[in-house]
């Protein structure tokens, strides 16, 4: 009860309606661009559940412009480069400034929070910790083989024995990253009152940072023990494992490095006075950005980062039928195989991968590995659909002149210079068949080739005419 006086007391009534009414128009005006793209899923409701424990007033009445700026940098950023990322941000720091400006500044855990709670923190998590996960996977099975005989890793699966181990992202355990580092941002919250302390966000850094090599290792001995004492994926034994390693392995060493370097911080006192926005500004600035946010908001459709891609329009695969399956993917289909070519993007830009979006549909990833064609490496993995359907997918980047799985590898070479990179899709229903279309598409050049075909289509916009047909990957813009 004390506590909750304690908050209660820190309120100013006075700005509360406003503040609520300004909020509201935000959520009203804005929130149809960001529902269109954020995807609930179980992660996210836990952070948002551990989220207001993370933030507090750090500077009671000291009201702040800081975020006015953040949400003007993001909504040009929006308009210039069309990554609906930017709207999001745009979206939230533009709430914050109607609470900092009204109430008092935030600490500054709340940047962390912000991209934690972001569609970019997901899709980090989902492409990026792939790799890290496959090699998490080659790592444990080093280490197991140093104690048990006959344990060798293939892509994400470990064997031991007569005993396998998929590490797939629906563990527990991986599942449990952005959860561990909302409650690394309690930790530092916690600590912040408890020693009345101020962090800036070099600091917040370091222990972020730290934390999420706590968590890889964390990670790391979750696999090694599910292994040892084979639980199979989707039993309680195996969320089990995941749950104490993450408190054991995460969060009792975290609570003592953060108390330690807490307590270790100089004291400061919280200024007695406070400092007000002149009115007239605050209202004026939270009215353009509104505006702005809301005339973005009914024209969303002009702002998703699709632009033309005409090498892909001109593209034909002897063999297959081409259809448009959406503004910026094409579906190349065979009696055998099913293509998705995807259009090039910006550097800066998020690809259809389809990590995200074959489990968009419903579909399971069962042991992703890395198949080699002559001298190319490619993605690959087997499918599994809700109806027990199995099939096998692969996929690559590829500009013509350079064929690419890394994602950093790619993005640096556009960067550089070099022509854009397309996303290359190959469904079977069988993995020998997989890996002759894959090897057939390899030595094609797609991309150099359809420069010199430009015939092979009477006009792109065809394509833009026929009707959509159903497919079974869905996507959304990061």
């Amino acid at each position: 009860m004390d506590f909750i006086k304690k908050i209660v007391s820190t309120i100013n009534y006075s700005q509360l309606v406003p503040a609520h009414i300004l909020i509201a128009l935000v959520i009203l005006m804005g929130g149809a661009n960001v529902l269109e793209y954020m995807h609930f899923s179980f992660e996210l409701k836990l952070v948002l559940l551990l989220a207001p424990f993370t933030l507090f007033f750090q500077k009671k009445g000291v009201n702040s412009m800081r975020f006015a700026f953040f949400a003007f940098v993001f909504l040009l950023l929006y308009i210039i480069l069309k990554i609906q990322c930017c709207y999001f941000f745009a979206f939230v720091f533009l709430i914050l400034f109607t609470i900092e400006s009204h109430f008092g500044r935030l600490n500054d855990t709340v940047l962390f929070l912000v991209v934690l709670l972001s569609p970019l923190s997901i899709y980090l998590f989902k492409v990026f910790g792939f790799p890290i996960r496959l090699e998490l996977t080659r790592f444990a099975a080093s280490t197991l083989s140093l104690f048990f005989n006959d344990v060798k890793s293939f892509g994400n699966l470990i064997i031991m024995g007569e005993q396998s181990f998929s590490v797939d992202p629906a563990c527990m355990g991986l599942k449990m990253m952005n959860l561990g580092l909302v409650i690394q941002l309690f930790y530092i919250a916690y600590f912040s009152k408890l020693f009345k302390v101020q962090i800036n966000f070099l600091w917040i850094s370091l222990i972020m940072c730290i934390a999420f090599i706590v968590l890889l290792f964390s990670n790391f001995l979750r696999i090694v023990l599910l292994v040892i004492l084979a639980f199979p994926p989707e039993t309680f034994g195996h969320e089990l494992v995941g749950v104490i390693c993450l408190l054991i392995y995460f969060m009792l060493p975290m609570f003592f490095v953060s108390k330690a370097i807490m307590k270790n911080r100089k004291a400061k006192p919280e200024e007695s006075f406070p400092k007000k926005v002149n009115s007239i500004i605050k209202y004026a600035v939270s009215g353009i950005l509104i505006l702005i946010l809301t005339f973005l908001n009914i024209k969303r459709d002009e702002f998703k980062n699709t632009g033309t891609d005409r090498p892909l329009e001109y593209l034909s695969v002897e063999g297959y039928t081409k259809t448009c399956y959406k503004t910026d993917i094409y579906k190349f289909q065979s009696e055998k195989a099913l293509v998705y070519v995807k259009a090039s993007c910006q550097f800066y830009g998020a690809d259809h991968n389809p990590l995200i979006c074959w489990e968009g549909s419903g579909y399971e990833f069962n042991n992703v590995n890395v198949l080699k064609i002559d001298d190319e490496e490619i993605y690959y993995t087997k499918l599994t659909s809700p109806e027990k359907e199995v099939l096998y997918t692969a996929w690559w980047f590829d500009n013509g002149l350079d064929k690419s799985i890394s994602q950093i590898e790619w993005r640096l070479n556009m960067i550089k210079g070099a022509e854009a990179y397309r996303l290359i899709n190959v469904t079977t229903e069988s993995l020998k068949e997989l890996k002759i279309e894959c090897d057939r598409l390899l030595q094609m050049n797609l991309f150099i080739a359809c420069e010199k075909n430009r015939g092979c289509l009477k006009s792109p916009s065809d394509c833009h005419s026929r009707a959509m047909p159903d497919g079974r990957q869905e996507c959304g813009n990061l």
